[in-house]
């Protein structure tokens, strides 16, 4: 009787360890970063030696990459090239964006657009001539913004609006007769052609940043786009040559993360990362 009462306390207590020791060890699922899955991954060689220098996608779903020499699309099945050969594209091809259907590429030669098919210059050859384009942002309000040697063009609705300095606008409207003109102020931007625009940021409704490379430093140029397009004025605005009592340098690139901190970088060697 007694072995039989033993048997029974230490039944209950092992009975109890094992429920602390289950409580203890609750299942814990592993989400495995899909970045890390070398299967995702795919190799493109029909990119290879063609120098890739920017990627977009439009609304067919179609990737559409600027190369050197042209323009590839990847339907997800098929691949189409465009260089001088078949298209009227003009290269290198340093921004694509897609403005409704429309796709426009912009290389240091001016600006083409894809439609019906076909690729064809967004202005003629002489104005073109004008437009080294480095950077296009497809806006919220549905515009698009180019950043070019001499200043920014702002397109919407088939309508185009030039913003630059003064002394910019001079020489843009001996080619550019009918569109519309919005001076920005005289601060040292777009002084030569070694003005190079790295990236569009909307850094908020009412404040839009132009990350700008010039010769070895780099700017922040930033204003309220819309107060600007609505007043045909720039009233109010400001450059940033530093950040924090670091000296901007060229190549920025900017990007906000989830929790709402804003990190540039820049491609010279010797800058570190800003936030």
């Amino acid at each position: 009787m007694l072995n039989r009462l033993l048997a029974i306390v230490i039944l209950f207590s092992l009975s109890g360890s094992c429920n602390k020791l289950y409580s203890q060890h609750a299942y814990k699922p592993v989400v495995s970063d899909p970045l890390l899955e070398p299967w995702r991954w795919k190799l493109m060689p029909e990119l290879r030696g063609k120098g890739v220098r920017c990627i977009e996608s439009s609304k067919d779903g179609s990737i559409w990459f600027g190369v050197d020499k042209g323009i590839c699309r990847y339907d997800g099945i098929s691949w189409d090239f465009y260089d001088t050969t078949n298209s009227k594209i003009v290269f290198p091809v340093n921004s694509i964006v897609d403005n409704n259907g429309f796709i426009i590429a912009g290389s240091e030669k001016g600006l083409s657009i894809f439609h019906n098919r076909k690729w064809k210059a967004l202005f003629s050859k002489e104005k073109n001539s004008l437009l080294a384009v480095s950077c296009m942002k497809k806006l919220s309000d549905g515009a698009v913004l180019v950043g070019f040697s001499k200043g920014l063009i702002y397109i919407k609705n088939d309508k185009y609006t030039f913003l630059a300095p003064e002394r910019n606008i001079k020489t843009l409207k001996k080619k550019f007769v009918t569109e519309e003109f919005i001076a920005l102020p005289d601060n040292y931007l777009f002084e030569n052609n070694s003005s190079k625009v790295d990236e569009i940021f909307e850094y908020s409704q009412d404040e839009l940043w132009i990350l700008m490379s010039q010769s070895t430093r780099g700017k922040i140029f930033k204003f309220n786009l819309n107060k600007a397009i609505e007043d045909k004025s720039v009233a109010k605005s400001e450059v940033l040559f530093d950040l924090s009592g670091n000296k901007l340098y060229r190549g920025l690139k900017v990007i906000r993360t989830k929790d709402n901190k804003t990190w540039i970088i820049s491609s010279y060697h010797r800058s570190g990362i800003f936030t």
